[in-house]
């Protein structure tokens, strides 16, 4: 088996398609996202704490759980998560970003993490193997997201939860347009965007303006797409944030489809968290027993 400067095992197809070697190259280069400014784990562990998903993530998986992080980049959902006895695995195919998530896992000596190389339709795993998939952010990058969610499904234990983050088709329409003003202003687009002036560090700002405007390939869905998913692979729905957060657990029991109206979804254009983050929707899905 090949490795990647004998740190990271190295399970990518001989042959990738078009789109995952442009997305790969793209973030070997980024490295999204990005450690600039972080030695030690306390930050990690904040910032999973301080925000709403990753924390409530955390306080509801149990810590034995076998947990796999689909596209995980440079790994900080992953580091977060990997306490307790909890096995974290992070797959991704930027080779560079792998190797800043394994630098960080060794100097903090934490040793309930694994990081290899793989892409998503190719993953080194036996069937049903992982309490919990999360891939965040990841699928809208590749040739064919819902194939990519179908080998998702493929890995999950009955009984166990999947967590899938998309761009949303209309909570993303600013960035578009932003998109589009970034093929005038270049790096400058930043300065139009809330979110890259909150972060601190250069290095950062860089990473986040690049991986929001300059992305070589995206697609956008709308939650009515990803429940016809869940419906063809035989996925329970649990949960839609932001559209739906029922009181209580995030992985709570399973519960009837939520009715996502058009004029909701549509809303999501001027929603100023969506806005600010760039558009995006996690939908929750429990593999049935």
């Amino acid at each position: 088996m090949p490795w990647i400067e004998d740190k990271i095992p190295d399970f990518t197809p001989e042959f990738m398609d078009p789109t995952s070697l442009k997305m790969a190259s793209f973030y070997d280069e980024i490295k999204f996202p990005n450690f600039d400014g972080l030695e030690n784990y306390s930050p990690i562990y904040s910032k999973g704490r301080s925000n709403t998903f990753t924390s409530r993530l955390d306080d509801e998986i149990r810590w034995n759980a076998k947990i796999l992080g689909v596209g995980c980049g440079t790994g900080p959902l992953s580091l977060f998560l990997g306490r307790g006895d909890r096995e974290v695995h992070g797959i991704d195919i930027s080779a560079g970003s792998l190797l800043m998530a394994d630098e960080f896992r060794e100097l903090n000596k934490l040793e309930n993490n694994f990081f290899l190389a793989s892409d998503v339709f190719n993953m080194p795993y036996s069937k049903e193997t992982f309490d919990l998939v999360i891939s965040n952010g990841v699928l809208h990058h590749t040739m064919n997201p819902k194939k990519a969610f179908e080998a998702i499904v493929n890995v999950l234990k009955p009984g166990g939860f999947i967590a899938l983050g998309l761009y949303h088709k209309y909570g993303r329409a600013v960035t578009f347009l932003k998109q589009r003003l970034a093929t005038i202003l270049d790096q400058k687009i930043g300065l139009l965007d809330y979110h890259t002036g909150n972060l601190k560090s250069e290095g950062k700002r860089e990473a986040w303006v690049r991986d929001q405007f300059f992305n070589p390939h995206e697609s956008s869905h709308t939650p009515q797409e990803v429940f016809r998913w869940f419906t063809d692979a035989n996925i329970e729905f649990v949960n839609l944030l932001p559209h739906f957060d029922q009181p209580g657990f995030l992985l709570s029991e399973t519960r009837h489809k939520f009715d996502v109206s058009r004029l909701a979804d549509l809303c999501l254009a001027l929603d100023l968290q969506q806005i600010r983050e760039g558009g995006f929707f996690i939908t929750l899905g429990k593999k049935p027993l």
